[in-house]
């Protein structure tokens, strides 16, 4: 949970590791600047003569130091709900975004989809009648179903004004 939400003053997040491991066996883990984890231990950079401006000598942090600040937090914001009710719906109202309702352009390019590919079947059903491979009241039979199909899709309502929903 930590990791997305912890950045070091370097800029860098936070990565976790095994701290240690209590007696009764359950592990405790700690976090520290990715920056920290990357590059050498500064002490090691330093008797090597390595430049070591850039580094990050920001201490690790043990987790139930951060479950503790996160509970006297959330503790001190729940002491006055009606400002943070308040907070939240003015963060909420700053962050949407009114945005049309594409469903109806949707369904009409669908819809203008499924018409071409009506019409290729009938193409390919005169390909095969001029082949021979069908009759000729074949043809006209399915022809038939396949203009009645692209005739409901033709006079289905066009794309309409767009109805409003909100997008955060």
């Amino acid at each position: 949970m930590w990791i997305r939400k912890l950045r070091c003053s370097c800029g860098c997040h936070f990565v976790r590791y095994k701290w240690r491991t209590n007696k009764g066996g359950t592990e405790i883990y700690g976090y520290t600047c990715e920056n920290q984890k990357r590059v050498a231990d500064v002490k090691f950079l330093q008797k090597h003569g390595i430049d070591t401006s850039g580094y990050c000598n920001v201490k690790s942090i043990c987790e139930w130091k951060l479950k503790m600040m996160a509970d006297k937090i959330i503790s001190e914001l729940l002491n006055d709900k009606d400002d943070v009710i308040t907070e939240t719906i003015r963060l909420i109202n700053k962050c949407v975004k009114e945005m049309p309702q594409r469903e109806e352009e949707d369904k009409s390019e669908e819809n203008k989809n499924k018409i071409i590919a009506l019409k290729n079947k009938k193409n390919v059903l005169l390909t095969y009648l001029l082949d021979g491979t069908i009759t000729k009241e074949a043809f006209n039979i399915k022809s038939v179903e396949l203009d009645e199909e692209i005739k409901k899709l033709e006079e289905m309502p066009k794309y309409q004004q767009p109805k409003k929903r909100f997008r955060i």
